[in-house]
């Protein structure tokens, strides 16, 4: 799902780069888009990251019963907070968009607004799956997600109805995956009111909530401290292109990740054995992704982009050493203990030393002490993150991660990385 999730969406752009639509026309959709995910995207990770965790465990605990009342909740409370997105997004959409696009009137606000009511409900799909051990299910909803965004958005490109018709059939998309929706609701959900429950869950969701708008506010710091180093506009751009880590890396480690948690909260021992043996071959894939990355980017930033961008590729090699540390999930195991309030401690702390380490090394490397700082930001978490495990749950390093294994491809990432920087500097 998280992968079909991201080639739509970079096939999105490549549909509209193609389709004949200006560049003023896919700017709109990417300016709405982008409102409706920065609006929605820290709750609906927050409390799909809380779901797994906390249904295995409550299921374990008190049955059955309980947990199909959670997942009542869960398709209720997405439903709540999405009318209400909606409500706002109508209602404030003037002041939405002067603060955040410097636009006083927004095109198609009504269809976007529609479009995240009936759209937003239907993320619990994906983790109710998974709790329940349905992959096939699992696969024919994130193929079918896939397919059906990717017609949405050519279709009407294609019949030259612009991005109102791509909107529109959007909708209509939302709202067929909205009764997909509701029949997984009636099959796993019980409707049943327990008021001390949901509360229970939202607590444990709060912390989980925060961390992601921790993250965006650590991009924004970036991107601040790029302008204020070098004010200058074409640096800015340089700096945006490069700075990006492996897409790929992201979505197997959060999938990897969410698919655990629940398997580390009712079988503790077990589940970590699991993220040891299938960290450890994701491991080996991606570390060799990146390690060829290195000695291909320079290049490929010319060729796809101009020879004005190659100096993007010494950033993104940077940013590809964050794969180190991405691939570690300790994060994964303190979501099964139940302990969601450490981890947003330690992002808390991540901050910090994210803008201490920025801009010291900026000051010093300029752009690319910037990338290391951010490089370095992610040990922050991750060492934060394995000191609690050991300090306060007991977890040993070892019982999660193949450590020898981990050490000696880490020493080969990062000699393939100072090879590179060798050959193209």
């Amino acid at each position: 799902q998280q992968l079909l999730r991201l080639s739509a969406s970079i096939l999105t752009g490549v549909l509209m780069a193609k389709s004949g639509l200006s560049t003023a026309e896919i700017g709109v959709y990417e300016m709405l888009i982008y409102i409706g995910s920065t609006l929605s995207f820290f709750w609906v990770i927050g409390l799909l990251d809380a779901l797994g965790p906390f249904y295995g465990k409550l299921k374990q605990e008190q049955g059955e019963i309980a947990s199909k009342t959670l997942l009542f909740k869960v398709f209720l409370l997405f439903t709540v907070l999405a009318v209400l997105l909606s409500g706002i997004i109508l209602f404030f959409h003037q002041g939405i968009g002067h603060y955040w696009v410097q636009k006083s009137e927004l095109p198609y606000i009504g269809w976007l607004a529609l479009y995240l009511a009936l759209n937003l409900p239907t993320y619990p799909v994906e983790y109710v799956y998974l709790v329940n051990n349905r992959a096939k299910s699992l696969m024919i909803w994130a193929v079918l997600s896939f397919c059906l965004h990717l017609l949405a958005v050519g279709i009407p490109l294609w019949a030259g109805w612009g991005i109102e018709g791509s909107l529109k059939m959007l909708t209509i998309t939302a709202a067929l995956k909205l009764l997909w929706t509701i029949g997984v609701a009636y099959q796993y959900a019980l409707p049943h009111w327990d008021s001390n429950l949901l509360k229970r869950y939202l607590r444990f969701a709060a912390p989980l909530i925060l961390i992601p708008l921790v993250g965006n506010a650590m991009l924004l710091w970036d991107m601040w401290l790029v302008r204020r180093l070098n004010p200058d506009p074409a640096v800015f751009a340089v700096f945006r292109y490069g700075a990006r880590e492996l897409p790929l890396a992201m979505a197997l480690c959060t999938a990897l990740g969410a698919s655990m948690s629940p398997l580390i909260a009712t079988h503790l021992a077990s589940g970590m054995a699991a993220l040891k043996h299938r960290s450890w071959r994701l491991t080996m894939f991606l570390f060799s992704v990146s390690a060829v990355l290195f000695f291909v980017s320079s290049p490929l930033f010319s060729f796809f982009f101009n020879a004005d961008f190659k100096a993007s590729a010494s950033i993104f090699n940077i940013y590809l050493l964050i794969t180190a540390s991405r691939v570690l999930l300790p994060g994964s195991v303190l979501l099964g203990l139940g302990d969601s309030k450490s981890s947003f401690r330690i992002a808390l702390i991540e901050f910090v030393a994210r803008i201490g380490l920025t801009w010291f090394l900026g000051a010093i490397w300029g752009l690319e002490g910037i990338a290391l700082g951010v490089v370095l930001s992610f040990w922050v978490e991750k060492l934060g993150q394995i000191y609690v495990l050991k300090v306060k749950h007991q977890v040993q390093l070892a019982q999660w991660l193949n450590v020898p294994a981990y050490l000696a491809a880490l020493l080969l990432l990062f000699f393939s990385f100072a090879v590179s920087r060798m050959v193209f500097n």
